[in-house]
């Protein structure tokens, strides 16, 4: 019998690619943000006036790159936003105290990025390649049934939540989605695009959702989702238990609570 081993190397494609900082409160979030969105768009604009050849061989050396550099003491040459397709946006996003950077088709962001964040409090971290960011998002649900069927049911329509939360419309299915849906509250984590962030914000406060949490590749999420949709009282076995967030119920920490049997027990892992 003859065996052979090949010893082989990644060919280096591009490919989507985030990562998430996080910072001391949203206001320093958001003017990174702001100063990253100018220079994008400068940037932009100097690459768009060249020639393709052009672009391939100035890339890194465009006022914009050179000015925000200097500008932040960072190495140069340096690129902020390196390898991206001339055609893809970057998207940037502000949830809470986070600023998460995607781009669908890159091939990653130079380290002079993650110096920048770090520079101005902010403390990176690199998400994951080829792969969308996870959202999650926690909602009261109000006790008008109606209301909350409709608005579950435009969530479907505008972003792909149909059947109360489950992805469809391109984004992968699998072991990083996970939802509950219950009288009083449901969640959802899974792949999202950042550039309906605000959207999904809009609808939310349309329908009159004061009470809800957003967060981008919360550790543990996709595993406490799912724990929490197929729970079962501790005491009678029920499986008609809910998720009470400690935020929306005046809690000491997050509850499921039976009810079938008026159990209350806490959920495992980290809110």
């Amino acid at each position: 019998m003859e065996v052979r081993v090949w010893r082989s190397f990644s060919a280096n494609n591009s490919g989507s690619f985030y990562l998430v900082s996080r910072f001391a409160n949203r206001a320093a979030a958001e003017a990174c943000a702001v100063e990253l969105r100018d220079y994008i768009v400068a940037n932009d604009a100097e690459l768009e006036a060249m020639s393709r050849r052009e672009r391939s061989a100035n890339r890194e050396l465009t006022l914009a790159n050179l000015a925000f550099a200097a500008r932040h003491n960072l190495e140069w040459p340096t690129q902020i936003t390196s390898g991206v397709a001339d055609d893809d946006e970057i998207e940037l996003a502000v949830i809470g105290t986070e600023l998460t950077i995607y781009h669908e088709y890159c091939l990653g962001f130079e380290a002079a990025l993650s110096d920048y964040l770090d520079s101005q409090g902010g403390q990176t971290r690199t998400g994951r390649f080829n792969e969308p960011p996870l959202l999650s998002l926690i909602l009261k649900l109000e006790p008008n049934r109606s209301e909350n069927d409709r608005l579950l049911s435009e969530l479907g329509v505008r972003f792909g939540f149909s059947g109360y939360f489950s992805i469809e419309n391109g984004w992968p299915p699998g072991n990083r989605t996970e939802s509950f849906c219950h009288a009083r509250s449901a969640g959802f984590v899974g792949p999202f695009m950042l550039r309906k962030i605000d959207v999904l914000q809009r609808l939310l406060e349309a329908h009159g959702v004061t009470d809800y949490h957003l967060a981008v590749d919360r550790e543990g999420d996709s595993d406490r989702f799912h724990s929490i949709s197929v729970a079962k009282c501790l005491e009678c076995e029920s499986p008609d238990v809910e998720f009470l967030d400690a935020s929306f119920f005046d809690l000491p920490n997050d509850q499921l609570a039976c009810n079938r049997c008026d159990g209350m027990f806490e959920l495992a892992g980290e809110a």
